[in-house]
């Protein structure tokens, strides 16, 4: 009982086996101030404990209330935060871009992204071409980047990837997005 945080309301009311003995101890473990009632009439316990462990004062009331108006208030807020999600879901869907190909594929794409797409500049606005420019300016850099045999590969290692969660292509993808450029930016830039 001590480590409550909430109100609590709980019924021993007729119930014989609780010695006289219990009321102290109850009394010592029920915690104060949050509106916690424990209902023992009709038990062993002295009638002044029994009274005590009632709480019914309007402090404990009004402590109880204020958890009750508490918990509403946060189950709105959970209700309003899961229909939330749905309608942010259903609005990314759009914007999700298809994944880049795999390493294990085989064709190797142009890192001119210009030549791939003919976008003479950035397409500002028109949600189809800026979803192809991302896939392409983000396969373009992982082929440059992220594979040994690719022309701007600056890790050693022994095999033809970078070491686990160290891939500047989808930075450099990335940073050229938001640059506006059609290009694939250098690391230089």
């Amino acid at each position: 009982l001590a480590d409550l945080n909430t109100p609590l309301r709980v019924s021993l009311a007729e119930n014989l086996d609780i010695g006289a003995g219990a009321g102290d101890a109850l009394l010592a473990a029920m915690p104060e101030g949050i509106g916690c009632s424990l209902d023992v009439r009709g038990t062993q316990i002295h009638e002044s404990a029994q009274s005590i462990l009632l709480n019914e004062t309007i402090d404990a009331l009004a402590a109880a209330r204020t958890a009750a108006k508490e918990r509403q208030r946060s189950a709105e807020q959970c209700a309003t935060f899961d229909a939330a999600q749905a309608t942010i879901a259903s609005r990314w869907t759009e914007e999700v871009d298809r994944a880049v190909p795999s390493d294990d594929e085989e064709v190797e794409p142009t890192t001119d992204v210009t030549a791939t797409l003919a976008l003479p500049k950035f397409p500002e606005g028109q949600k189809d071409k800026l979803k192809e420019l991302r896939t392409a300016l983000a396969t373009s850099a992982k082929w440059a980047y992220d594979r040994s045999t690719g022309q701007g590969f600056s890790w050693v290692t022994r095999g033809r990837k970078p070491p686990q969660h160290c891939r500047t292509g989808q930075f450099l993808a990335h940073f050229s997005y938001l640059s506006y450029s059609v290009k694939l930016r250098e690391p230089g830039d």
